[in-house]
């Protein structure tokens, strides 16, 4: 990840990760950043969209080798590996 943000620690969580899937609920997420996630995240399936990492929170995970491969808004993220190490 090129640079500490709040989003950090969800980065060293994913890194550790050796599975190729991870589920997380929202509440989970915000226990691992240690902060509550912008209203955005809970409203638009667009806040976890993959793509450029000119998010912090986007960064978070695909710095990490993952991808968000599904949204339940406001429920869980589905992460999948999408690099090998």
């Amino acid at each position: 990840m090129r640079k500490i943000s709040k989003y950090h620690d969800l980065y060293v969580f994913l890194d550790n990760i050796t599975g190729d899937t991870v589920s997380l609920s929202f509440e989970k997420i915000e226990y691992i950043v240690n902060d509550k996630l912008p209203k955005s995240a809970y409203q638009y399936s667009a806040w976890w969209a993959n793509g450029e990492n000119s998010h912090a929170h986007v960064s978070a995970w695909q710095d990490s080798g993952y991808k968000v491969e599904e949204v339940k808004i406001g429920e869980y993220v589905v992460f999948t590996k999408t690099k090998i190490r």
